[in-house]
């Protein structure tokens, strides 16, 4: 039997903990961010105060997406207690590697900083 280099075997792969479309939704951990919060984050934050509403709002969303760490820039759509809004996702409910990110407390934080939030995160189900 030939012996295989490292760079020969095979990669193993985290097997996902849900698949889509089983019994358990998708969920996503991390924090809503409506329209007027990005809007209050412009404001606070002193973005583009001569531009129109939209284009400050999406300015702020880009800025707040500069100041997460580049392997935690994501986003889900989710529903809030009145209708579809984005999240900014820590963490979601597919493989142990993700949950695990909802305990990290180090990274909980630097989300709370950038968003400006004292509370936790939130689980939330993912609209798709």
């Amino acid at each position: 039997m030939a012996h295989m280099s490292s760079a020969e075997q095979p990669q193993v792969q985290e097997q996902a903990l849900w698949k889509r479309g089983g019994p358990v939704p998708e969920k996503v951990f991390g924090f809503i961010f409506s329209h007027n919060r990005k809007l209050a984050w412009a404001n606070k934050h002193n973005i583009a105060p001569e531009q129109p509403e939209y284009i400050r709002v999406q300015l702020a969303w880009n800025a707040i997406a500069k100041q997460l760490p580049t392997g935690h820039r994501r986003v889900a759509l989710v529903h809030d207690d009145k209708s579809p809004v984005i999240c900014l996702v820590i963490a979601n409910n597919k493989s142990e590697t993700e949950m695990a990110k909802t305990k990290d407390q180090a990274l909980i934080k630097v989300f709370q900083k950038v968003v400006g939030e004292e509370r936790q995160p939130q689980w939330f189900r993912q609209t798709f």
